[in-house]
């Protein structure tokens, strides 16, 4: 449910900022009105339509003798295209609007199978695009019958799916556009390039205000302030005026957060070639790039040069003023320095992943002026490991449950089973995030609103 809850919550960023005159396309179309003219659906619908078929398939998957079922009567967990939906207030050209998004027939699904996505070669045995794309499939000819084909593609949907139905119709007017290379399209390049990148900058965004969001309603114990997206006092340019999209200030502790929410190259993850995947982790882009970063801003706070300026920074207030600052006795009395990187690509959640980045950037931070022996590893986290974790955060300190993580050097394992023996070790019991519940109540209460008829 986090999934549905999580991108419910970014869809509400993102509708809240079109109001303010944010996140909007050349046209001024908001990414809500761009998916509706690209799939007929609205946003919202579209996230309680997927809900429903969701909840359809745990219901009949967990009932008694459901494997015997499956068996047996295989044609139960079959959805009927003209009753699926036929209590609910959605129409018919929304349901069909909402398959020819997620289901596909079996020819189609074998075309779909052999595409050419990237110029690099995917390993075909890690290529699931068409099942990620349709995670359901006719039964019939007809195509009024269709069955799921793995639960997990369908919750995907939800997040990857909204991204990808907006991102690739942008990139291909783009290379259209390119392609017919006269005048008048030479603005059109322009402009859908523009997109392009707005789209990427908006869901970057939204991923960095959610994140915060969440740490916001921590409550950390020991912490002293809650940075988000602090500004230097004195930037070290025009275009580096933010310090880093989080910080958490412990005292003697600092947690240096950096978000990225950009998901990894299809090539990188699926075509087997070791370097392109190395790339993405510790290049220019994506990860490599919060890597970098990091490793820039933590010199320009904590240069450890005789008569280097420290830059300070600050939060702000809702007018935008400066409010709390990190100031110079505060950069002084810091210790030990987390550096952390919060990321929603969830192939990355293997500890291997973890000790790769931390590698990287012992190998960048090695190359600035910084007393290194304050600095600890670098830390990647999923932002569903960062809802695991938050509950939490009210009895332990962020900074010990790093330094657990590191230490464990089974690059097989991840965040999660970790965290358990964390937990295990010093007596926790287990605990649910209570924000991720009230918002999945508040989510069925609009799915029971959305049936006209109870019968």
């Amino acid at each position: 449910m986090k999934f549905f809850v999580r991108n419910d919550e970014y869809f509400n960023l993102l509708e809240q900022g079109a109001t303010e005159g944010k996140f909007l396309f050349n046209d001024g179309d908001s990414i809500a009105n761009r998916f509706l003219k690209l799939t007929g659906l609205n946003l919202q619908d579209y996230l309680l339509m997927i809900l429903s078929i969701y909840m359809y398939y745990e219901g009949t998957a967990h009932a008694d003798g459901a494997v015997k079922q499956l068996i047996e009567k295989p044609q139960t967990f079959n959805l009927d295209l003209n009753e699926t939906f036929r209590k609910m207030r959605f129409s018919d050209d929304e349901v069909r609007a909402f398959f020819r998004q997620t289901s596909i027939g079996i020819d189609g699904l074998a075309a779909e199978c052999k595409i050419v996505r990237s110029k690099f070669d995917l390993m075909q045995q890690y290529d699931f695009t068409a099942f990620r794309t349709y995670p359901l499939v006719y039964t019939r000819d007809e195509q009024d019958f269709a069955t799921l084909i793995d639960h997990s593609f369908l919750t995907e949907k939800i997040s990857t799916g909204v991204y990808y139905n907006i991102k690739l119709p942008l990139e291909q007017a783009a290379k259209l556009d390119v392609a017919e290379g006269d005048v008048e399209s030479a603005e059109r390049v322009k402009t859908s390039g523009r997109d392009h990148r707005r789209f990427l900058g908006y869901w970057g965004e939204v991923f960095d205000k959610y994140a915060n969001d969440r740490l916001g309603d921590a409550r950390p114990r020991g912490l002293k302030h809650f940075f988000r997206s602090p500004h230097y006092d004195e930037p070290p340019s025009k275009s580096d005026h933010e310090a880093f999209d989080t910080v958490l200030n412990y005292g003697r502790d600092v947690v240096l957060i950096e978000h990225k929410g950009k998901y990894l190259d299809l090539a990188s993850k699926y075509s087997g070639d070791r370097e392109m995947l190395l790339a993405e982790l510790t290049g220019s882009k994506r990860i490599g790039e919060a890597i970098t970063q990091l490793a820039d801003n933590i010199q320009l706070v904590f240069d450890s040069r005789k008569d280097a300026k420290r830059r300070t920074f600050h939060d702000r207030d809702g007018q935008g003023q400066p409010a709390k600052r990190f100031e110079l006795r505060d950069i002084q009395r810091v210790r030990r320095i987390y550096p952390l990187v919060v990321h929603q690509d969830f192939s990355l959640r293997l500890n291997g992943i973890n000790q790769i980045v931390g590698r990287a950037f012992r190998r960048e931070i090695a190359k600035r002026h910084v007393e290194l022996r304050f600095v600890r590893p670098l830390c990647i986290l999923s932002i569903e490991d960062l809802e695991v974790l938050i509950p939490y955060l009210v009895d332990v300190s962020l900074p010990d449950v790093l330094d657990f993580y590191v230490a464990k050097d089974d690059p097989l394992t991840t965040f999660r089973s970790i965290f358990k023996k964390f937990r295990r070790k010093r007596h926790i019991a287990n605990r649910r995030n209570e924000w991720i519940d009230q918002r999945s109540e508040e989510i069925f209460q609009r799915l029971k609103t959305s049936f006209v008829d109870l019968n």
